[in-house]
């Protein structure tokens, strides 16, 4: 460069201790005096145009650069400068042309490689970016924005440890740099790592408490830590600094939606949009709160919008299978838990969203699954637990059931539905005392609850302990009328106690109620053939079996009528179906009371060896006393019968006293 005159040398200098000082009015305008008298000088341009760039007029300094570069095209600190304006101003294609010719001017230049490599990170080039960023620490290995401009390359390919390794070099060499404790907070919290986090981005306050990022960044940890009053304040901070700050603004929404302050989280979302209207994770934020608050066409249209930006997004995809899954659309709620799941394996909102719908489907096996891994990774899930026990009473691991109910009673001992449960459980299990001190402790808890009163009614039933039964099911009748299977249950009470016509109309009742529900017909055709109406059991029978097929018992059931009402060729046409069934049913799947009821088949089928194999089977898995009194029922009827008459007393004999001559 050509040295100016004397005279404006001195305003260069004097304009220059004013730009050090920050003074950019009074070093601006001692640079135009210069440039006014040396219009065509590369130093004064130069110096002018790095002044305009520190002082925020970028459109300016790119003028001052364009006109160093037209007098001198080899200028390479000035296509540096250049690039520099050219990469704040977003115009990062034109910046890394700009870096290319400064680095062919200056290859060995550490810093010009540093600057080119941030161009190549800004653009979504990392392997670029970290060749740059690795040339520039070879070269100087005291350049700490080289170091941990690396490092926010390996931090977006998710290669946390070296990225840690970097930041941890770059503090050792300029530990007043606030950005680089900002980029460490972010770093340690992706390892878990979150008092190191907190206290990075602290530290970032201390030293720069004009740092947005570095507020916004503690209030992140605020926020996924559950503290959601602290993150909200912090962003609070970050966006009174920074008002159009999209990351910010989203990550506020969603502590806003987990303090229940929907319109707030809502116009925060929306805020977000406004600025970046690809933002997806604002546009999910804000269906999900339309989800919370119940409007759930808003809500779906704002998963799909999210999802059409981004089909693998897991957030987007898990809120949608949620509203697919309150809509009642649950294949379409598993389609996009699996999707999401696909993404993400551990996903564990998405793995619980998928054992509900599971549960819905009846899949309580595929439910307990998705459940279990919930829990492995968040044991203390009180939901997930209540959910897998719920599971677990279907598919009868009532053991299992019982003892995640445990857990969740030791955090919420008072709960009346988890004692419910865990009373129903027990019962189920064959522990009825401990059932019936769960059972009187969550009817003392909330007397208005049928659904406790029912599960002990259901407890004395199956005990055998009729009265007491009735007791519970006419509260249960009087808390909720259109209790059908309380309703029923008292019916088969009034049987058990000798009094079929009393059960009647129970039956008829819950069956007005409910419709053909199975077990309910069966009980309504047990009283009629017990009175001797077995034209109309048969009627009520058949009714069963059209409803549900597949239930060898019902069909046993339907066999004994017609055989009890003379019709044989029909009977044996129903226990050869029964047969059938059993057939693709293994012994070892069976409960206690289907055990029984095979035994029974086989009686009537005069096929002594298995059924004399059943009845040792079906006691050591603990029937009830109401199984074991049914069962009785029907041998006695059997022991009137050609050719089941031995083998029926026999079993009858076998059936343990106090149960095999009620009724």
């Amino acid at each position: 460069m050509t040295t100016p005159a004397a005279d404006v040398l001195g305003m260069v200098i004097r304009a220059e201790g004013h730009r050090t000082a920050r003074r950019y009015d009074e070093a601006l305008a001692d640079f135009d005096r210069a440039v006014a008298a040396a219009p065509a000088d590369p130093f004064v341009l130069g110096g002018r145009g790095y002044a305009r760039r520190e002082a925020g007029d970028l459109a300016a300094a790119l003028a001052d650069f364009d006109a160093v570069l037209a007098l001198d095209p080899d200028d390479g600190w000035i296509r540096t400068c250049r690039a520099r304006v050219l990469q704040a101003l977003g115009r990062h294609s034109e910046a890394l042309a700009e870096f290319d010719q400064a680095v062919a001017l200056h290859p060995a230049d550490h810093a010009l490689l540093a600057s080119r490599g941030e161009s190549y990170r800004l653009t979504s080039q990392p392997k670029a970016a970290l060749a740059d960023f690795d040339a520039a620490v070879e070269l100087e290995p005291t350049n700490a924005y080289a170091w941990g401009s690396r490092a926010q390359v390996h931090r977006a390919l998710g290669q946390l440890p070296r990225a840690l390794a970097d930041l941890d070099r770059a503090i050792q060499l300029r530990p007043g740099v606030a950005w680089l404790y900002v980029e460490r907070g972010f770093v340690a919290d992706g390892l878990g790592r979150t008092a190191e986090a907190i206290e990075d981005f602290g530290k970032a306050v201390t030293l720069d408490p004009r740092s947005a990022a570095a507020f916004a960044g503690r209030a992140d940890v605020h926020r996924v830590a559950g503290r959601q009053s602290e993150a909200v304040d912090d962003f609070d901070k970050a966006l009174a600094l920074r008002p159009q700050y999209p990351w910010a603004l989203c990550r506020r929404g969603l502590s806003y939606q987990a303090l229940g302050r929907h319109d707030l989280a809502i116009s925060d979302f929306d805020t977000a949009t406004a600025l970046d209207p690809a933002f997806v994770l604002a546009i999910a934020g804000r269906a999900e709160s339309l989800r919370l608050t119940g409007r759930y066409a808003e809500a779906l249209a704002g998963f799909d919008a999210a999802v059409a930006l981004d089909p693998a997004h897991g957030y987007a995809l898990t809120g949608r299978g949620y509203v697919h899954y309150l809509l009642g659309r649950i294949a379409d709620a598993v389609a996009d838990f699996d999707r999401a799941l696909a993404v993400n394996p551990t996903h564990g909102w998405a793995l619980l969203g998928r054992a509900f719908a599971r549960q819905f489907q009846g899949a309580h096996g595929a439910a307990v699954e998705d459940l279990s891994a919930v829990l492995d990774r968040t044991p203390t899930l009180l939901a997930a637990r209540t959910a897998r026990a719920e599971s677990y009473l279907e598919i009868r691991r009532y053991a299992a059931a019982a003892a995640d109910l445990d857990l969740v009673l030791a955090a919420t001992p008072d709960d009346s539905a988890a004692l419910t449960k865990r009373g129903n459980a027990l019962q189920l299990d064959g522990r009825v005392a401990e059932a019936l001190a769960d059972l009187d402790r969550a009817v003392q808890l909330n007397l208005t609850d049928p659904a406790a009163f029912f599960v002990r009614g259901e407890t004395y039933r199956r005990a055998g302990r009729y009265r007491e039964a009735v007791l519970d099911f006419d509260r249960v009748a009087a808390l909720a009328p259109q209790h059908a299977a309380a309703i029923a249950s008292r019916g088969q009470c009034w049987h058990a106690l000798g009094d079929p016509a009393a059960a009647l109309p129970d039956h008829t009742r819950a069956l007005e109620i409910a419709g053909d529900v199975t077990w309910i017909l069966e009980a309504r055709a047990d009283a009629l053939a017990a009175l001797g109406r077995h034209d109309e059991a048969v009627a009520d029978l058949e009714r069963s079996v059209r409803a549900d097929p597949t239930d060898s018992t019902l069909w046993l059931a339907l066999a004994l009528v017609l055989t009890r009402s003379g019709r044989a060729a029909e009977a044996r046409d129903a226990l050869a179906t029964a047969a059938t069934l059993d057939a693709v049913d293994p012994d070892e799947d069976r409960s206690a009371y289907r055990l029984l009821r095979t035994m029974v088949r086989h009686a009537a089928q005069g096929d002594a060896g298995q059924a004399y194999g059943c009845l040792p089977a079906a006691l050591s898995r603990g029937p009830c006393a109401d199984d074991l009194r049914l069962t009785a029922a029907d041998l006695r009827g059997l022991a009137a019968t050609p050719g089941s008459a031995g083998i029926a007393a026999e079993l009858l004999a076998a059936i343990p006293e106090g149960v095999r001559d009620s009724g």
